[in-house]
C-alpha cells in the first residue's frame, strides 16, 4: 500500500544572546550569502550588519526571542 506524503509545520522558539547572532546565521549561513555576494561582492558585512540593526528594532539588540517556523515534508 502506498502512503501518501505528509506536510507538518513545526514551531518553535529562536533565542540569541545578541541581534548580531541571527543576523549572521542568516545572512552568513544560508544560501542568503550567495544572493549577497552575486550583489556585491563587497557587500556581506553591510548586509549582516542592516540585518542586525533590523532585528534589533524587531525584537531588541539583547536577549533576542522570536517564533520560527519550519516545514517538514515526509514522502515515501
Amino acid at each position: 500500500m502506498h502512503t501518501p506524503a505528509a506536510f507538518e509545520a513545526v514551531e518553535a522558539r529562536s533565542k540569541a544572546a545578541h541581534s548580531q547572532d541571527p543576523a549572521i546565521a542568516y545572512c552568513q549561513g544560508t544560501p542568503l550569502r550567495d544572493e549577497i555576494i552575486a550583489r556585491d561582492p563587497n557587500g556581506l558585512a553591510q548586509a549582516t550588519q542592516v540585518a542586525a540593526t533590523a532585528i534589533a528594532q524587531q525584537f531588541g539588540e539583547t536577549n533576542v526571542d522570536g517564533l520560527i517556523r519550519g516545514f517538514v515534508l515526509t514522502a515515501t
